[in-house]
């Protein structure tokens, strides 16, 4: 069974880059460490779905 990330996103999931299907493709407790830009869309959900789970704000880096 494909991890839920792979599932939920169906066949658009071959449209990712290598390395951001590479970090999804886990069926495990997994902990990674690096530096990444928050770009996020412009739907209206898009606020909320990431207070949730404590994404940075827009245009932020965050990292180690």
């Amino acid at each position: 069974m494909p991890p839920l990330f792979a599932q939920s996103l169906g066949p658009a999931m071959d449209n990712l880059p290598g390395p951001v299907q590479d970090l999804h493709d886990v069926l495990a407790h997994c902990r990674w460490t690096g530096v990444v830009r928050i770009d996020r869309g412009p739907s209206l959900g898009t606020r909320p779905v990431c207070a949730v789970v404590e994404f940075s704000p827009d245009g932020a880096s965050r990292g180690r």
